[in-house]
């Protein structure tokens, strides 16, 4: 019988990893605005005021949709870049009929970008006594 001793070692490596994310964002306020003008007639606008908290820029797009009281549903779409710590105000105005009473919402799409990460990996585990004097002495 031969014995082999192993002796304990603690492996840190680093590796990069390449992520997607989406851009972080706050909205710090959204409503829907009714009224109107002679040319157009009756408008309702649907506005949402948002900020980037994120380092980057990027395009951001929002998707405004009202749903009207005779069952239909309509949908906008605003694009704007925004900086980082920007703060924009996104409005899309539909036209709509007097006296017509409408709901509104909008959904954010922010920008997919793509971080490198340094990940590090730790790890505890047992070599042979050859194996420790070859690479770890």
């Amino acid at each position: 019988m031969i014995l082999v001793p192993f002796v304990p070692v603690f492996d840190v490596m680093t590796e990069e990893k390449t992520i997607q994310r989406e851009l972080e964002y706050i909205v710090y306020e959204s409503y829907v605005n009714q009224g109107g003008d002679i040319e157009r007639g009756a408008l309702v606008n649907v506005i949402v005021v948002m900020k980037n908290v994120d380092d980057v820029g990027g395009n951001f797009t929002v998707i405004h949709t009202i749903s009207e009281d005779n069952g239909l549903t309509r949908e906008g779409v605003t694009n704007k870049y925004m900086a980082p710590d920007a703060t924009k105000t996104f409005i899309y105005t539909f036209d709509i009929n007097l006296g017509q009473n409408v709901l509104g919402n909008y959904t954010v799409v922010p920008p997919i970008i793509t971080d490198n990460q340094l990940i590090t990996i730790e790890e505890n585990r047992y070599v042979t006594f050859f194996e420790y004097m070859l690479n770890y002495a």
